[in-house]
C-alpha cells in the first residue's frame, strides 16, 4: 500500500496570522487551498499566494494581502502600522514633485544670461540654480526613504526568521571619488 504525500516540488508551510481566521487561495482561484481558523500547516509550491484575512468586526475590515512563498519556513502576519505607512506615502509622492521643482529651477538657473559686461570675465551664478539643485537633493532623498517606509509598515507576511531581526540604522564615513571622505547613512528594515 502506497501513502500519499505532497507532489514533487511542494515545501511545507507555516502560517500564522495571530487570532484572525483565514483563507490561503492560489493565484485568481475561487476555492481555498487552506481555510484556518488559527496558525495552521500546509504543503504548497513555491509561487505567489492570496491571502484572505478575517479580521471579525464586519465585512468590510477583511483584507486580503500576498503571500510569497519560496522555501519552507513559518510566515508571520505584520499589521499595518497606519502612521507609518502615511508618512512613506507622503514623502515617496512629495518627494518627485519638488524634484520635478528643483529641475525647474535648476534649468532656469543654468540657461539665464549672463548679465556681465562682455569684457569682464565674472558671472555670477544665479540663485535658482543653487535652489534647484538643493530640491533635487531633498526631492531625491525623500523619495529613498518614503518608499521604503510604505513598503515596510504595510500589511504583510514575513518569514519568521526574517521577522527577529531588528531594524537598524548606520552611519559611518565613507569614500568619496573627488573628495575622500564623506558621511553616509544606511538604513536596514
Amino acid at each position: 500500500m502506497q501513502a500519499f504525500g505532497p507532489a514533487r516540488g511542494m515545501v511545507r508551510v507555516h502560517v500564522d496570522a495571530g487570532e484572525h481566521p483565514f483563507a490561503v487561495y492560489f493565484g485568481r482561484g475561487a476555492r481555498p487551498i487552506a481555510d484556518c481558523a488559527g496558525p495552521c500547516d500546509f504543503w504548497a509550491w513555491p509561487a505567489k499566494y492570496r491571502i484572505r484575512i478575517q479580521q471579525g468586526d464586519g465585512p468590510h475590515h477583511d483584507a486580503t494581502i500576498a503571500l510569497h512563498v519560496r522555501n519552507s519556513g513559518n510566515y508571520v502576519f505584520v499589521p499595518a502600522h497606519g502612521k507609518m505607512q502615511n508618512l512613506g506615502l507622503i514623502l515617496g509622492v512629495s518627494g518627485p514633485v519638488i524634484g520635478v521643482v528643483g529641475l525647474i529651477f535648476t534649468a532656469v538657473g543654468t540657461l539665464k544670461p549672463c548679465s556681465a559686461p562682455p569684457s569682464s570675465e565674472s558671472c555670477d551664478t544665479p540663485a535658482s540654480l543653487y535652489i534647484g539643485l538643493s530640491a533635487l537633493a531633498v526631492g531625491a532623498a525623500m523619495t529613498a526613504i518614503g518608499w521604503p517606509l510604505y513598503n515596510h509598515n504595510r500589511a504583510h507576511f514575513q518569514a519568521s526568521d526574517a521577522a527577529t531581526r531588528a531594524s537598524h540604522a548606520r552611519v559611518g564615513l565613507v569614500a568619496m571619488p573627488r573628495t575622500g571622505v564623506g558621511l553616509g547613512v544606511t538604513f536596514a528594515f
